[in-house]
């Protein structure tokens, strides 16, 4: 699935699982976050990469709701991985269990990413049902769909 500049997938191939494992495990932000991360392992489950059939993907070890694991990248030649998302669904809302960005571009890409990012969401999130809301677990926020396009002009309300 695209959305403006990045790709969804719902796999990589195996090699880029050293970046994925970087990138997932050992995230320069993770100190900001880790009281938010330990919760979020406890409520949706552990992290673990797999091998998978089609490619890397991630499950939730001890999750019995329905999630999926979203690889970000640029859909230009030899694709860039921009971000990761474990997503879950719980009754209305679509979880960000996880969501790392790639940190490694300026503030202002890593800006314009997050917004590609969550507007690739949004549109996603049309597709399955009774979704009217997307969870920003690590920030502790629920935002209605409809007023997601708002927050997204000001990222102020991201942090």
């Amino acid at each position: 699935m695209e959305s403006g500049k990045v790709h969804f997938t719902q796999y990589m191939n195996s090699s880029f699982e050293e970046e994925i494992q970087n990138l997932f495990f050992f995230h320069p932000d993770q100190k900001t976050y880790k009281k938010r991360i330990l919760q979020s392992i406890i409520k949706f489950g552990k992290p673990e990469l797999i091998n998978h059939e089609s490619g890397l993907t991630f499950r939730l070890v001890g999750n019995l709701d329905s999630h999926q694991t979203l690889f970000v990248h640029s859909k230009q030649g030899d694709s860039i991985l921009l971000g990761i998302v474990i997503w879950v669904k719980t009754e209305n809302t679509m979880n960000l269990a996880h969501l790392l960005l790639n940190k490694s571009f300026t503030p202002s890409e890593n800006e314009y990413n997050f917004r590609e990012i969550m507007l690739g969401l949004i549109k996603m999130s049309s597709f399955f049902k009774g979704i009217d809301s997307i969870g920003l677990v690590y920030i502790n926020k629920k935002i209605p769909l409809i007023k997601l396009g708002t927050y997204l002009t000001d990222l102020s309300h991201f942090n």
